[in-house]
C-alpha cells in the first residue's frame, strides 16, 4: 500500500486499485489495467489494454489520457512522478522528462535518467558522460570517465575511481565538491538523515557528513 491505496497485481498480469472503505475494498478508476505502477505523489502511469500509457489521479480520475503521444514525442515507457516530473523514453531511445500536466519540461536527450531527488537527477548524456541536472535540464555536475558513482541521498554521493587493485569510496556532493576527500571506504551507504554505514578494514560504522565516526 501507498498513499492509502492497494496495488493489486493479478494472476494474469493485470493490475487494479483498490482503497479501503470501513471493512471492504473499493476500486478506483478502471477496473483493470494491463500494467500500472503505484502511487507516487498522487498519481500512477497505467497502460491500457489497448497499449495507450495513461496517468490517473488518486481519485481514478483520467488526468492525461494519451501519455504514449504528447505534443511530438512518441512515448514507449515511463517512470513515476518524483517531485512533479515524470520521466519518459521516446521511440528513440531517448529519455526526458514532462510534468503530470503533461507539459515536457526537458527535452529527451539522455541516453538514461533517473528520478528527481532534492532538485536534482542523475542522467547520461548523449555522449555516454555521468551527469547530475536541476529541474530545468541545465548541467550541475559533470562526472569524470575514470569514476564510478554511487546513487545520491541527502545531497551526497558516493565516489571511486576506476581500475585500482581495491575499490575504495569516498564522498561528494551534488556539485562535484569532494567533502570526503580520502578514498578510504571499501563499502559505504547511502546518507539519510546525515550519516551513513561504512565500512574500513572490515570493520563496520555509522560516519557523518565529514566522515567522522559517531557509532558502531
Amino acid at each position: 500500500m501507498r498513499e492509502g491505496i492497494i496495488t493489486e497485481y493479478t494472476k494474469k498480469g493485470e493490475v487494479k486499485y483498490h482503497v479501503i472503505k470501513g471493512k471492504n475494498l473499493q476500486p478506483i478508476g478502471s477496473e483493470k489495467y494491463a500494467y500500472g505502477t503505484p502511487f507516487f505523489e498522487g498519481f500512477a502511469v497505467v497502460r491500457m489494454e489497448n497499449g495507450m500509457l495513461s496517468l490517473i489521479d488518486d481519485g481514478g480520475k483520467t488526468v492525461i489520457e494519451n501519455l504514449s503521444k504528447v505534443n511530438d514525442e512518441n512515448i514507449v515507457l515511463t517512470g513515476i512522478p518524483s517531485e512533479g516530473l515524470i520521466r519518459f523514453k521516446n521511440e528513440d531511445g531517448l529519455w526526458g522528462y514532462l510534468n503530470t500536466q503533461g507539459v515536457i519540461e526537458i527535452n529527451p536527450q539522455f541516453g538514461a535518467c533517473e528520478n528527481f531527488r532534492d532538485g536534482k537527477a542523475r542522467v547520461i548524456l548523449a555522449d555516454g558522460k555521468f551527469a547530475v541536472i536541476d529541474k530545468k535540464g541545465q548541467e550541475i555536475f559533470k562526472g569524470k570517465d575514470d569514476f564510478t558513482y554511487q546513487p545520491m541521498h541527502d545531497g551526497l554521493m558516493a565516489f571511486s575511481e576506476k581500475g585500482g587493485k581495491q575499490t575504495l569510496w569516498g564522498v561528494m556532493n551534488t556539485e562535484g565538491e569532494k567533502v570526503i576527500k580520502d578514498n578510504k571506504f571499501s563499502e559505504i551507504s547511502p546518507f539519510y538523515d546525515g550519516v551513513a554505514a561504512a565500512k574500513v578494514d572490515n570493520e563496520w560504522g555509522v560516519i557523518n557528513k565529514a566522515g567522522e565516526y559517531v557509532g558502531d
